[in-house]
């Protein structure tokens, strides 16, 4: 757990989609797929499952007694990676009350995620999970009341077998996390530049340039260029661009981050490690 008492951050522990991709030349940005830790005072928020939720859970598991709050966007594979290796699972002293969107598919989210530790090989499993789980759905578009001050929005995003975007209030600060998003309904772009209207914080799914968006089309992404479109006309404050290709190495990235400095300069890319505090 990142030492931050009485404060709202975000620390990023995996920024990839798709696919982890760690190597030599995926150092600098990191190759874990998305999880993301909030902070707000005593309260933990955890956004993803990814692969960079092992990592967390390290860190977590160095902490007695965890009362931690689970938000999920959705149940594709790079961002649920992580739950079988999660550390602080393994203890009886542990809590962890998950959040999802009520869902169409044929398993709620509680058996998706339960049927994820059937394989007895991987550390956290049927047998060894030992956390008191809790689950919560929620109906995309209504609000999350997680404590009297913090306050949690959620808004529909335009995915294969869809996926949920969120605003994370906090004594007049916010932070959005809008991953796995494709910006080809201008119905729901409308509806999120009103969802992160002066937000503090907007963290997007940047996973292609424009150039390349015209070859994937309908995959389900969106581009870099995009996230500075929404946040401009949003008139949101920091944007970082996230959930990297993981086919773009630290040079591309490199030279994504100059590209997007030039056009917006209160704006990053995404990296492992990475802490913003508001």
């Amino acid at each position: 757990m990142t030492d931050l008492k009485d404060n709202f951050f975000v620390k990023f522990w995996g920024v990839r989609g798709s696919i982890p991709c760690p190597g030599s030349s995926t150092i600098k940005y990191g190759g874990n797929t998305s999880c993301l830790e909030i902070g707000i005072a005593d309260t933990t928020l955890i956004f993803d499952a990814g692969t960079g939720l092992c990592q967390l859970g390290q860190a977590l598991s160095k902490n007695n007694n965890l009362n931690l709050n689970l938000f999920l966007t959705h149940f594709h594979y790079d961002h649920i990676w992580g739950w079988p290796f999660f550390e602080p699972a393994l203890r009886k002293t542990t809590k962890i009350n998950i959040y999802a969107a009520a869902s169409d598919m044929r398993l709620p989210p509680e058996k998706v995620l339960m049927k994820s530790l059937e394989n007895k090989k991987t550390p956290v499993n049927l047998d060894t999970m030992k956390a008191e789980l809790n689950f919560s759905e929620f109906i995309v578009g209504k609000s999350i009341t997680l404590t009297e001050k913090i306050n949690i929005l959620t808004t529909e995003l335009s995915h294969p077998d869809k996926a949920v975007g969120y605003r994370i209030q906090y004594n007049g600060k916010s932070i959005c996390y809008l991953t796995d998003h494709e910006h080809n309904n201008k119905t729901i772009y409308n509806k999120l530049v009103e969802f992160v209207s002066n937000a503090d914080i907007v963290i997007y799914d940047a996973t292609y340039t424009n150039e390349e968006y015209a070859e994937r089309m309908g995959w389900g992404h969106s581009t870099w260029e995009e996230g500075v479109r929404l946040c401009d006309d949003a008139c949101a404050k920091t944007y970082v661009a996230f959930h990297h290709d993981p086919s773009h190495d630290d040079k591309f990235m490199d030279n994504v981050s100059k590209k997007l400095k030039r056009i917006r300069k209160n704006s990053l890319v995404a990296k492992e490690g990475l802490i913003l505090k508001l």
